[in-house]
């Protein structure tokens, strides 16, 4: 396992997490003391992970911790799933090439997930297998001989003898032609059999008398209820198709199972209706059939056309596609080129006839689609949708990234405190006119400009002064002593929060660009100088005079003047007293 390629695997996974999640990480990692915890980016935390557990335990120790949180869905489970099974396929390889043992490692669960115990019997020569009961202390034993097979073949009985009733020991009798045997033993009053079986809470013993055929006297019952008096559950004791065995199910006083997931009695088991045609995109697994199921998704993120070849070396187009549902996210491929115009970003669509392989979902020539309904996707994983397309550098504080070395990879949060007008520039490398637009970002360290090129600048559609934004996979730049970030291919804008409303006290000083529509003025607020942008009825209402006539010619009468004003971000939305505010005095 490269140790690099884990680090960094580990800060991707780390940055998916919220504060919350996040903070019950750090909980969960016994091993790091509290002080190297505290004040760390999650970059740093990575490198401290690694350190305290080295490089197999600590993927481990998070797989562990990505279950408990919990974190099982693709955005997570697809960056840290290809270390794990490379472990696990490790010791496997291990254990089947020990000379000493000769033994292979065949792990499974029981749907239970019970833990069961080998003990070898001294008296019988054979072994017990032990299984603990629902209260935790009764063990259920079956014989088996030296070869490991039970001797009663398909079946688990209770060996346990009543004291109050004689027995003869150790009496295995053939009951019938399939094999079955039961331990009897005899009741001197009424010349018949007793079986004898514990309840759950392993107190009382519930006697079924038998006649001389090996018949229930009550031949109406087919399976035996015995009440626990301390839980006021009852057990259902079932055989299974061959006879031979016998559940244990924990109901309720209504019959249901206390636990969905243990097994039932099938002449107790209501019908069930069809399964559902959707699979959630949390459920997907590589290599399931999905022929007769649909996945219902709302496209976040579509990449621009791509080629390949063929082995004939022909050339063909795809696309990717993040979509994402209320469970869960996913990368689609999507073949063909004919197929580009028909995802749009913002619409839910039907997926039907897909294939998942190594965690993409592949929209084939088989596949076929169909607009679907409104869903209800959290925000958080239509971020994480938007990433799978081009993935996502650490974020670095402005600071460190102050430090770093030209042409760092770096993705960054912070507010937006400026943004500039489109502008025009000359690219050295061919010569030719590309569109840029600058902003300033700022966190609670430093600021720093952004520059967006060419098409990148779209990104910057619905985004203000003010708002809280995370902008990815940027790469830093240094000019004249000065370092700034420059948008790559791959520059995603992802709005955090939303500017907030503010009531403010402006004083107008000038106006910076005069329009039909819309003006940007020259504001102090706090004796902080910076323009706003305002609609022209906005100010003709606040001047009281008619929209349309020479709004710009009244409002240079009045300046500088002080005013009211309703903004959000960059923009004023509302002003008030300007009508009868005089003309303020110019500060020298």
């Amino acid at each position: 396992m490269a140790a690099e390629r884990w680090k960094l695997t580990l800060i991707k996974i780390l940055e998916q997490l919220d504060d919350q999640q996040y903070e019950k990480t750090l909980l969960l990692l016994k091993k790091i003391p509290k002080r190297k915890k505290e004040e760390k980016s999650r970059a740093q935390m990575a490198q401290t992970i690694i350190e305290h557990y080295g490089d197999e335990k600590s993927v481990l120790e998070v797989d562990r911790i990505m279950k408990v949180i919990p974190r099982m869905d693709n955005a997570v489970q697809n960056l840290l799933r290809p270390f794990v099974e490379k472990i696990k396929a490790g010791k496997k390889r291990k254990l089947e090439a020990d000379p000493e043992t000769g033994l292979k490692m065949l792990r499974q669960k029981s749907a239970a997930g019970k833990k069961r115990k080998l003990e070898a019997d001294p008296k019988t020569g054979g072994k017990m297998l032990q299984k603990k009961s629902a209260a935790g202390s009764k063990k259920n034993q079956v014989v088996s001989d030296s070869s490991g097979k039970n001797k009663e073949p398909g079946k688990k009985r209770k060996l346990d003898a009543d004291p109050k009733v004689p027995r003869t020991p150790n009496i295995m009798e053939q009951k019938s032609a399939a094999g079955k045997k039961r331990k009897q033993e005899d009741d001197p009053k009424t010349g018949g059999k007793i079986v004898q079986k514990k309840s759950a809470a392993g107190s009382k013993k519930n006697q079924e008398v038998l006649d001389s055929s090996g018949k229930n006297k009550e031949p109406g019952k087919k399976r035996k209820l015995e009440a626990d008096p301390k839980t006021g559950l009852k057990i259902l004791q079932k055989k299974s198709a061959a006879g031979s065995k016998e559940n244990q199910v924990l109901s309720d006083s209504s019959g249901k199972n206390k636990e969905p997931g243990d097994l039932k009695s099938p002449q107790l088991d209501e019908v069930q209706p069809s399964s559902s045609w959707r699979k959630p995109i949390a459920e997907l697994q590589n290599g399931v059939d999905l022929s007769q199921k649909s996945v219902v998704g709302k496209v976040v993120e579509k990449s621009d056309l791509r080629t390949y070849e063929t082995k004939e070396k022909q050339k063909k187009f795809f696309f990717y596609l993040g979509i994402a549902d209320d469970s869960g996210c996913i990368k689609v491929m999507v073949y063909g080129k004919d197929k580009y115009s028909v995802f749009k970003e913002g619409e839910c669509y039907n997926f039907r006839n897909v294939i998942v392989e190594e965690n993409i979902m592949k929209f084939t020539s088989k596949s076929s689609t169909s607009r679907a309904g409104k869903l209800d996707v959290p925000k958080d994983l239509e971020q994480k949708a938007r990433m799978l397309i081009y993935g996502e550098d650490p974020v670095v504080s402005i600071e460190e990234i102050k430090r770093l070395d030209e042409k760092e990879r770096v993705s960054v949060e912070g507010t937006v405190i400026e943004i500039r007008k489109t502008d025009s520039v000359v690219t050295k490398e061919n010569q030719t006119k590309i569109k840029i637009r600058k902003f300033k970002l700022e966190d609670r360290t430093r600021s720093i400009y952004i520059t967006l090129w060419g098409k990148g600048i779209q990104h910057l559609k619905g985004v203000s002064v003010g708002d809280t934004v995370k902008v990815t996979n940027l790469k830093t730049n240094h000019c004249n002593e000065t370092v700034s970030l420059n948008s790559t291919d791959s520059t995603r804008i992802i709005k955090l929060k939303c500017a907030t409303l503010q009531d403010v006290q402006m004083e107008i000083v000038g106006i910076k660009k005069a329009g039909k529509l819309q003006m940007e003025l020259d504001i102090v607020i706090d004796k902080q100088a910076k323009f706003f942008s305002v609609k022209s009825a906005v100010l003709a209402e606040a001047l009281g005079v008619q929209q349309g006539s020479d709004v710009e010619k009244r409002l240079l009468e009045k300046i500088p003047c002080l005013a009211k004003a309703k903004i959000k971000g960059d923009r004023i939305l509302k002003l008030t007293g300007m009508k009868d505010e005089e003309r303020v005095q110019m500060r020298m």
